[in-house]
């Protein structure tokens, strides 16, 4: 989904109670409202720079700085005007099967080539996946 996405820790390796995941998404990127029913997440940011909203409040984080959403909480992200990356702890573990799943292998450690402009990305399909497999809902 236009990110690049490295799994350095996954649940299979710490009983599932958590994973730890390597984010970079690229500038302008948006993460529609969603929940986690099951999962409470922290992002570090590495660089850029991204606004979170939880439950209708809004936090910025860059370098540095810690970001946290407890499960059940309504949320969603975008990136500022340069690439962002970021380290994500989900606890307990199982996001990364989403990331498995939804997916490809990168040929290389950066972001993957922009879609066509009339691509359309399957979100039902997704947004099925999503809350049948991850206990997640999504919101937009």
């Amino acid at each position: 989904m236009g990110s690049l996405v490295v799994i350095k820790l996954a649940g299979e390796a710490t009983g599932g109670r958590l994973s730890v995941i390597d984010t970079l998404i690229p500038p302008d990127y948006h993460v529609p409202l969603h929940v986690h029913r099951e999962a409470d997440e922290a992002y570090y940011v590495l660089e850029g720079e991204m606004t979170l909203e939880v439950d209708g409040a809004q936090f910025v984080g860059g370098p540095g700085e810690t970001l946290h959403v407890p499960k059940g909480a309504a949320h969603r992200f975008h990136s500022s005007n340069v690439p962002l990356r970021y380290v994500i702890v989900y606890a307990p573990a199982g996001f990364e099967g989403f990331i498995r799943a939804s997916g490809v292998p990168a040929r290389a450690r950066t972001l993957p080539p922009p879609p066509p402009p009339d691509f359309v990305p399957d979100y039902a399909g997704i947004n099925r996946m999503m809350a049948e497999q991850f206990a997640t809902d999504a919101l937009e």
